[in-house]
């Protein structure tokens, strides 16, 4: 059913040279070497390339979701102040 298949052009469809942005993103965060990093840098990517307005990544920890790292385009400032500092591990009652 050629006619019918959406394709290349077609709403919801991407091109591929977007998809070529997306690979090459890929690739640089292919590179990193450190987790933390690794978190701010795929952030910023999904904003920068794919076209997000905002990204977060979030951690669960126990019953809660703790943001690790947030981007936000068109001001960087606000991505840090999201996030919220990691309070001490708990640790189990001792008898």
């Amino acid at each position: 059913m050629q006619g019918r298949t959406p394709g290349y052009g077609h709403v919801g469809v991407e091109g591929p040279t977007r998809l070529a942005h997306l690979r090459e993103a890929l690739g640089r965060l292919r590179s990193v070497t450190d987790v933390r990093e690794l978190g701010e840098r795929a952030v910023r990517e999904l904003c920068q390339t794919v076209g997000f307005d905002r990204a977060v990544l979030f951690a669960v920890e126990h019953d809660e979701l703790v943001a690790e790292s947030a981007w936000f385009n068109g001001d960087p400032r606000l991505g840090p102040r999201v996030r919220r500092p990691r309070a001490p591990a708990r640790r189990s009652p001792t008898a």
